[in-house]
């Protein structure tokens, strides 16, 4: 039996193309193959259609107790639906699994299945055991550098099958999200840390020795520590470790001890603190309390970081259970979701054909001393952590820039030519596209780039299956590789060479309708739940799933213009390209975009300065002249002589148009060119004023809970002690705690709504920078709070919001890591859903505001949540409210009949209180709202027309007529003929002030 990994070359892997290849290939990494035989899938209780999708189905490993076996299928078609079925079946058995799933073998799946056993506390307690399909996709043709160091993880060195099984949960659990040889999760760029970093001094440093020394500490760790308490893991490498990495380690806190402090601080050799530290036994789940810790099983690591930073004891804070180490930072967007992470014990396995120590460079330079130690000089603290900080904003800046210039320039109108191409030849419409139709196609290439942005986001993050070959052939990361390979790397040729696809086909954007609707229903085959949400509406019916109520009509309207338009091949694969990547500023090759690196306030910059241009065919040559800083179209006749000119060889010189005539561009009503971004709040400023504003009211608001959140912990811990002492109380099937905990929150349930009564309002939203920053700053203070009070009735709601979840993904037959469903995603779903608010004049301002909430609170496996209450469209400046309403009916025959507002009002507060964490939900949630709209229709017609004053030039009301237009409220058919002509924004914005959400 070998002690370490064998090393696997791409020749290795790209050989596996048969049956016999790939028992070789196990053979090789020293796997018991002697007992290779066929299999029956009926044996293992498959459904017939899984069965008849099996071609082939064989035992290829085990030891000989049978605790470990290796199985090799061959499928028709490898699916998310055959893998789940195999998986649960599978599972049922005594016997751990390793599948290896393949078609025709030029991708194979790699799937452990591991029966989730750690026990996790929550609030309902006890042991949650899942069947989880953990899975690896290989490309066998051209298999990258994860891949094989992960196939190469595969050598059986365990001392039996159980060691051998626990190896690979270890393997396969730290495949998933990781990028080369790090996870990070938006705290750095992870192109600066892959091809920057190595420029840097620190990178040349030799690590050789602190090598040897980290391997012998860690040696045979799962063994070692695997059931031990925090103390032996502290003794026995904490302790050492802090040494070797250069610090001063002043213990704070007993192992024992749950309380929010660091564990350790760890200090300069001066005595100067550096960082703190929060220690944990190994392996245990840093995302939350977990009943295998015999020491802290209630806390919570990631979030009590959250109360570290926001005390001030460190800049930068560490928390790690010796397997994972992870980095947080004070200055993050998100405290509790943004952190850099390394699994140190992968980190010493790992190796390269090049440079075997490149994995531990990511661990050893970002934990040491010299990492935290800040400069003497610099005006601000400011560490070598920090110049990380800055290089990778400082690129992602740059990035973001040279994108939002191509959106302008050459991705937007190049759609919205596409668009145009397709009316006249597949459509057959000739005749000059109308005001109406031109902005209808704005408005629908708009929605198409936000759906691609949200998916070249949410794929980058591993947010979307991209490990699994059924959905990563379906993928918008698929495409893209695509176009790239035909592309080339050469900036300058890319036209040239996307000409192979034709103008006269659509296949690409075939390809992308199916991946919409895949988003919109959800997809089973691809493990992809419902997600919905209105951005991928692919159904457009009116009152169907995803139409918004008060907004339908527009929304049905770009839904079915990008279900009946298309944008032909050689225009989408053009514009893909352009959108997936940029060149590089060291190379000038061409590499993908790292949009992870992207933060999603930046994102929603670079789509807001669109919303104020608009789509224009050109009557004639344009070209381009700089006015005061700002670059205008005019037409190419009025272009000066040398200016805008080429030199023709054996010629005079011809202008050169920036647009030619009949081609569409983007442009305002000052004929600018594009937008100068001077309307952008830039990042720090937004923070400022968040904290500022809605931190002293949230702080105010919180201290007034402590003395209920006080009540609600006494009653749990009374119920607690009364299910102990009298056992017979409790239902069939449920334990203590989960009884404690259902009694706690019947008592206390209301405590939850009066923690989410907090409203914030962005009266002109934008792309909901401000919200955005509201979201993360009001979650990561509610973490710091609910801390304090680990037995509270929001932590009770945040476990019937996760298995809600589990039990739709369940019926839906899709799974996802339950680790991924932590208290601090849905805790931030539900701040999302509930405090936040947002009101602009551009309806298209709203989408993309939807769009950038979406991403930043996405949670895998949850559909997106319904904001339609929340963010309206409307003017927040002009408008009026009830109050003005009674005033003008005052001494009318009629008086104001309030009851559908009551109705209104009890419509919207069902439809806050709902978590959206199914699908269902989401939908109920957009039914309860459609009924509040019903209920407000007559209102809104009347309190329109007391805001027409507002616009009576608009409609030529000047003088006595405008004076007369409240007296008009007796001529009901001359008012309803007016307020056709009336803006019903006007009223969605103030009325919104006394009722928000309502109108």
């Amino acid at each position: 039996m070998p002690t370490a990994d064998i090393d696997l070359t791409t020749r290795d892997i790209s050989g596996l193309a048969s049956a016999d290849a790939v028992a070789a290939f196990l053979t090789r990494l020293d796997y018991p193959t002697d007992c290779r035989k066929e299999e029956s899938a009926t044996a293992y209780g498959l459904s017939s259609e899984t069965a008849d999708a099996i071609r082939g189905m064989e035992l290829m490993a085990t030891d000989d107790d049978e605790f470990f076996r290796v199985l090799f299928v061959q499928l028709r078609s490898v699916t998310a639906k055959a893998r789940y079925e195999l998986a649960r079946n599978l599972g049922k058995r005594s016997s751990d699994h390793l599948l290896i799933l393949t078609r025709d073998f030029d991708v194979l799946e790699f799937v452990l299945i591991d029966k989730e056993t750690r026990q996790r506390r929550g609030p309902g307690g006890g042991p949650s055991v899942q069947i989880i399909p953990r899975v690896v996709s290989v490309q066998r043709k051209s298999p990258g550098l994860v891949e094989r160091r992960i196939l190469r993880r595969l050598t059986w060195t365990g001392k039996d099958g159980l060691d051998q099984f626990d190896k690979l949960r270890s393997v396969f659990q730290s495949a998933h999200y990781a990028e080369k040889y790090f996870t990070n999760r938006a705290l750095f760029a992870d192109h600066y840390l892959e091809t920057r970093l190595t420029e840097d001094a620190a990178w040349r440093e030799s690590p050789a020795a602190a090598f040897a020394t980290t391997k012998e500490l860690v040696r045979d760790a799962r063994s070692r520590w695997a059931d031990k308490g925090e103390q032996t893991i502290r003794d026995e490498l904490f302790d050492p470790a802090w040494k070797l990495l250069g610090f001063q380690a002043k213990v704070s806190k007993s192992a024992k001890q749950d309380h929010l402090e660091p564990d350790y601080i760890l200090k300069d050799p001066d005595g100067k603190p550096a960082t703190v530290a929060f220690v944990y036994c190994w392996d245990r789940w840093l995302d939350g309390p977990d009943l295998s810790d015999p020491d802290t099983p209630d806390e919570n690591p990631g979030a009590a970081v959250v109360s570290a930073l926001a005390r001030g004891d460190a800049r930068w804070v560490i928390v790690t259970n010796g397997k994972l180490w992870r980095l947080y930072s004070k200055d993050a967007h998100s405290r509790s979701t943004n952190f850099y992470e390394v699994d140190l014990e992968e980190a010493l396995l790992a190796s390269d054909e090049t440079d075997p120590n490149e994995a531990f460079r990511y661990w050893w330079l970002f934990f040491r001393r010299q990492a935290f130690v800040e400069g003497p000089e610099a005006e601000q603290p400011t560490c070598w952590l920090d110049g990380i900080v800055r290089g990778s904003r400082d690129y992602a800046k740059r990035l973001g820039d040279r994108l939002k210039d191509r959106i302008f320039v050459t991705i937007f109108p190049h759609l919205a030519q596409g668009f145009l191409r397709d009316r006249k030849k597949r459509l057959g419409q000739t005749r000059r596209p109308t005001d109406d139709e031109l902005h209808d196609t704005y408005e629908a290439t708009l929605t198409l780039l936000y759906r691609l942005l949200f998916l070249l986001y949410a794929e980058s993050r591993d947010l979307l299956p991209i490990t699994e070959s059924a959905y990563q052939q379906a993928s918008l990361k698929q495409i893209k590789e695509e176009l790239a390979a035909k592309a080339g790397v050469a900036e300058s040729g890319v036209p040239e060479k996307l000409k192979a696809y034709k103008d006269a086909e659509t296949t690409l954007y075939d390809r992308l309708l199916r991946l919409f609707a895949v988003m919109d229903h959800g997809e089973p085959l691809l493990n992809v739940p419902c997600y919905n949400g209105g951005l991928f509406i692919t159904d457009p019916e009116p009152g169907g799933p995803g139409i918004s109520p008060g907004n339908g009509d527009r929304e049905q309207r770009i839904a079915a213009f990008l279900q009946e338009h298309k944008v032909p091949d050689r225009f989408l694969a053009l514009a893909i390209d352009r959108l997936a990547r940029d060149q590089d500023e060291k190379t000038l090759g061409l590499v993908f975009i790292d949009y992870k690196s992207l933060e999603v306030r930046h994102l929603g910059s670079i789509y807001e300065g669109l919303l104020e241009f608009k789509l224009k065919i050109a009557a004639e040559d344009l070209a381009t002249k700089t006015e005061k800083k700002k670059e205008k179209y005019i037409p190419l006749s009025q272009v000066k002589p040398g200016r805008g000119r080429r030199r023709v060889a054996g010629g005079d010189a011809h202008p050169t148009p920036a647009v030619r005539k009949g081609e569409v561009y983007l442009s305002n009503d000052k004929a600018e060119r594009k937008a100068t971004g001077s309307y952008y709040t830039p990042d720090p400023i937004v923070e400022y004023i968040v904290e500022h504003t809605v931190g002293p009211v949230l702080e105010e608001k919180l201290e007034a809970l402590k003395p209920e959140l006080d009540k609600a912990s006494k009653t749990y811990h009374r119920h607690l002690a009364n299910a102990k002492n009298n056992p017979g109380i409790l239902p069939s099937g449920s334990e203590p705690r989960a009884f404690a905990a259902a009694k706690t929150y019947a008592e206390h349930r209301a405590l939850v709504d009066q923690v989410f009564d907090m409203k914030v309002l962005d009266p002109a939203m934008g792309s909901g920078h401000f919200l955005v920053e509201a979201v993360d700053f009001i979650t990561d203070r509610l973490l710091d709070f609910l801390n304090r009070y680990p037995h509270n009735p929001v932590r009770f709601m945040l476990d019937k919001t996760r298995r809600s979840i589990r039990d739709a993904l369940g019926e839906q037959g899709v799974t996802v890591d339950p680790d991924k469903l932590t208290d601090i995603n849905l805790l931030k779903r539900h701040v999302l859903k509930r405090c936040v608010y947002g009101v602009d004049l551009n309806p298209m301002a709203v989408e993309l505001a939807k769009v950038s909430l979406w991403l930043d609170a996405f949670t895998l496996g949850a559909p997106l949540s319904f904001l339609d209450h929340h963010l309206r469209c409307g003017n927040s400046l002009i408008g009026a409210t009830f109050e003005d309403l009674k005033k003008a009916i005052s001494g009318q025959l009629f008086a104001l009949d309030y009851q559908p507002l009551v109705n209104a009002i009890e419509h919207v507060m069902f439809v806050n209180a709902m978590a959206d964490a199914t699908a269902a939900e989401v939908h109920q949630s957009a039914d309860e709202y459609a009924q509040a709209r019903k209920e407000l229709s007559g209102y809104q017609i009347v309190l329109d027309l007391l805001v027409a004053d507002h616009f009576v030039d608009q409609l030529g009301l000047t003088g006595r007529g405008g004076r007369k237009l409240k007296a008009e409220l007796t001529k009901p058919s001359e008012l309803l003929a007016m307020a056709d002509q009336l803006t019903t924004q006007s009223i969605k914005g103030i009325a919104f002030y006394s009722f928000p959400g309502i109108l």
